[in-house]
């Protein structure tokens, strides 16, 4: 199954990496200044579960060349126009989209965007969004390509 994650921030970073790191066909999906840090530095993830760092495989909106099997959406709301349009050539006929989003500790105007982030995406493919999660991890993007986990 070839994935494409929308974004390498601290979520679609952490879930991402380590489903590259158990050996799945993982892309990342990023913006141009993004695949420059990640092509120099690599992938860092701190985590209680284990240190890791790896070289992901990773495409910018302009080389995406054929669709995914599964894309799973990690920007926050006020980057979901842009996203959906960038990963548009990667949805395919048969491609499910999983949506993820920052969890409970959200405020009210985040709530909304929320909101407005599960119209936009079922607007443009519904039948291919299973129900919309929230993640419950905490992690925060550090410097350059380093991510920190700090729990499930």
């Amino acid at each position: 199954m070839r994935m494409l994650v929308v974004g390498a921030g601290s979520t679609g970073g952490y879930f991402g990496g380590r489903l590259a790191q158990a050996g799945r066909d993982v892309t990342f999906l990023v913006r141009p200044a993004r695949a420059a840090q990640l092509a120099e530095r690599g992938l860092q993830i701190l985590s209680p579960h284990g240190d890791f760092t790896l070289r992901p495989q990773f495409v910018t909106a302009d080389r995406i060349s054929d669709s995914y099997d599964a894309i799973l959406l990690t920007v926050k709301a006020f980057s979901l126009e842009s996203a959906l349009a960038d990963m548009a050539p990667a949805v395919g006929p048969e491609t499910m989209i999983l949506p993820v989003w920052p969890g409970p500790w959200m405020t009210r105007d985040e709530s909304f965007s929320t909101i407005q982030f599960r119209i936009s995406l079922t607007a443009r493919w519904a039948a291919r969004c299973p129900r919309a999660s929230k993640d419950s991890i905490a992690s925060c993007a550090m410097q350059d390509s380093m991510l920190v986990f700090l729990r499930l």
